[in-house]
């Protein structure tokens, strides 16, 4: 996913990676940060959200494998699970 937001040529080809009725999730203040050839991530992790019920769990799992691995599972606290279900319509 890095490389395909920092190597597109424009704002709209990088857009048409999100999911169609998600695209103003992505702003174009986020796409020339990524893409700007001063910036490189610290880190690429992968994480997976489960929700049940009142409880949500975060899975980090490896990246870029074809088979998943995961390396560790969390539950959220509160805040931080109600923040994810408002970006989540």
């Amino acid at each position: 996913m890095y490389q395909a937001i920092s190597f597109a040529d424009d704002f709209e080809k990088a857009q048409g990676h999100m999911l169609e009725g998600y695209e103003a999730n992505f702003k174009k203040e986020d796409f020339e940060f990524i893409s700007s050839l001063g910036t490189s991530p610290n880190s690429i992790s992968q994480f997976t959200l489960f929700e049940y019920g009142h409880k949500s769990y975060v899975f980090m799992t490896t990246p870029g494998t074809t088979k998943l691995k995961i390396l560790a599972v969390e539950e959220l606290p509160k805040d931080i699970r109600d923040y994810f279900l408002e970006i989540n319509p």
